[in-house]
């Protein structure tokens, strides 16, 4: 009994700890994503459709090209500048901290300058509008301007500056914003909307590179002129290429359904899609920041503790499900006058890809998230690389079937099937090599109260004559009162979770007060459920 109380005690630290991460990296991200959905939202309304839908294609084959950029040296940088500052080994971080730079903005202007000549035929043979020629040929800088940007970030991270990095973003966000909106509005169209992107990222990486080496290379003190390249190169694509080999895999999924939409949709549908698109990441606001302290969390524990993991699994995945279902339901049945509010009505189909867009993040409350960041946690990096293989095979010749056929419902499709595919692998190998599994009973009572409080909401929505903003807020209170309810009545959640959601999350400012508020309403309700049913008996 000792035992189980000293390893929850010690899953509770870790918890708090992860939370307070999570919470600094939601705010941040919350910031900077903010700032590109009211700079999209504004880009969308002001081109419509059809040319909002064009930038996207513009954009596609430079971004396709983009994850070829620099064999994941990028990891490297991050793992070995903090490795040897740790070991007081200034002369070798520096030697990686050149290296990465070098390679990554070598190869970035090489791919640039290969984009820039090849757009003639992009635009012709591939997308069949050469109408779009100039726009691709722009567009191609925003490889060299994200290289600059993401080596920095790297190099930051390995620092541990972070803040830094978070600087970086929002201004990067920032200036795209201002930029695009100021050109779209001087009559520049889907010109301006491409300079902006492209301008934003060269000026917020030449900034950021200037930054690197102004407060960090200049302090890592070099005892010799030179440093060996190939020496240093091969180092850090030993560790770095897997890495890359699995982020590349994935990466060919996403872009392969961009490009094959770009051929075979027309501009108002994939203007149509990206707006839904851009509306989802509200899901990711909770998703980004989960992901990224759910790892160091796994770090944390031994492979040999299979209790602890155990533990920290369900606990991971039942948590991660009271945020991510909830939310995917809200904006499922918010999406007419999400969409509607923010993009106007001329973007009518919107609302129905935004609905099954949302129903794909749904998997994220049976393990999605958790399962990658517990094989990467534990040092399993070559797994992930296995199991995104094994999705690439499937979807890559499904979508040669089903995207000419079905257009953006079959881009959709495809990604719902990608989704669920990473799920089923992921669990297998969960479960095959650590005895490990999710607690169904616990996920699927998240999603009976989730889907019942959607089906009250659209109900209650039905009878309201009002729309846009108005549907919008109310729907939202609704959503949120009868949630607060649902989920208690059905089971979703018990006393045991409010102490650890109290524990984990208690400390963190900005949010005690109106946590304890809405954890005090579900806790009433867990007392009057107790009551009707413990009286029967007496």
């Amino acid at each position: 009994m000792a035992s189980r109380e000293t390893q929850m005690t010690e899953l509770g630290t870790i918890g708090k700890t992860s939370a307070k991460g999570g919470f600094n990296l939601f705010l941040g991200e919350t910031l900077s994503k903010a700032i590109s959905a009211i700079g999209t939202m504004l880009i969308a309304r002001l081109l419509g459709p059809a040319d909002f839908g064009l930038v996207s294609i513009a954009l596609t084959f430079p971004l396709t090209v983009m994850t070829f950029r620099d064999l994941g040296v990028h990891y490297a940088v991050t793992r070995y500048t903090a490795k040897y500052r740790a070991e007081n080994r200034p002369e070798e971080a520096r030697n990686v901290l050149a290296t990465g730079i070098l390679v990554d903005l070598t190869l970035s202007a090489i791919l640039s300058l290969s984009v820039f000549f090849l757009a003639g035929f992009i635009a012709n043979d591939l997308f069949h509008r050469p109408h779009i020629k100039y726009l691709i040929e722009i567009a191609s800088l925003t490889i060299f301007g994200w290289a600059l940007i993401t080596v920095s970030q790297s190099a930051f991270s390995g620092f541990e500056r972070m803040g830094i990095n978070s600087i970086i973003k929002t201004l990067n966000t920032t200036l795209k914003a201002i930029l695009q909106v100021s050109l779209v509005l001087f009559g520049f169209g889907v010109l301006g909307a491409i300079m902006g992107q492209t301008f934003a990222l060269l000026i917020s990486g030449l900034v950021s590179i200037y930054l690197v080496f102004t407060l960090l290379f200049k302090s890592l003190k070099s005892r010799s002129a030179g440093f060996d390249f190939l020496r240093t190169l091969k180092t850090m694509l030993n560790y770095s290429f897997p890495l890359y080999f699995s982020a590349l895999l994935t990466a060919i999924i996403s872009q392969f359904t961009d490009i094959m939409a770009a051929i075979y949709c027309n501009n108002q549908m994939i203007g149509n899609y990206k707006a839904a698109s851009s509306l989802i990441q509200i899901v990711g606001f909770f998703t980004i920041p989960l992901n990224t302290v759910l790892f160091p969390a796994f770090s944390k524990i031994g492979r040999n503790e299979t209790g602890k993991l155990r533990t920290m699994f369900r606990l991971a995945v039942r948590y991660t499900a009271l945020v991510t279902i909830p939310v995917s339901m809200a904006v499922i049945v918010l999406s007419t006058p999400l969409t509607s509010s923010l993009y106007g009505s001329s973007y009518e189909q919107a609302p129905l890809f935004l609905s099954l867009i949302g129903l794909g993040y749904v998997t994220t409350g049976f393990g999605n998230i958790v399962i990658g960041s517990l094989i990467n946690g534990q040092g399993e990096t070559w797994i992930v690389t296995k199991l995104t293989f094994a999705i690439l095979i499937v979807n890559i010749p499904l979508g040669l079937l089903l995207i000419p056929r079905f257009g953006i419902l079959g881009v959709i499709v495809l990604t719902i099937v990608a989704q669920t595919q990473s799920l089923i692998l992921g669990l297998w190998w969960i479960n095959r090599a650590h005895g490990l599994t999710v607690e169904w009973g616990s996920s699927l009572k998240i999603c009976l109260a989730s889907g019942l409080t959607a089906l009250i909401t659209y109900l209650a929505l039905s009878r309201l004559s009002s729309h846009g903003w108005i549907q919008l807020i109310v729907g939202g209170g609704i959503f949120l009162a009868v949630l607060l309810f649902t989920m208690p009545l059905i089971g979703a959640v018990n006393k045991r979770d409010l102490n650890n959601l109290k524990e984990m999350l208690g400390d963190i400012r900005f949010i005690s007060i109106p946590l304890n508020i809405l954890l005090g309403i579900v806790e009433r309700v867990i007392g009057v459920r107790d009551n009707l049913v413990v009286r029967p008996a007496m």
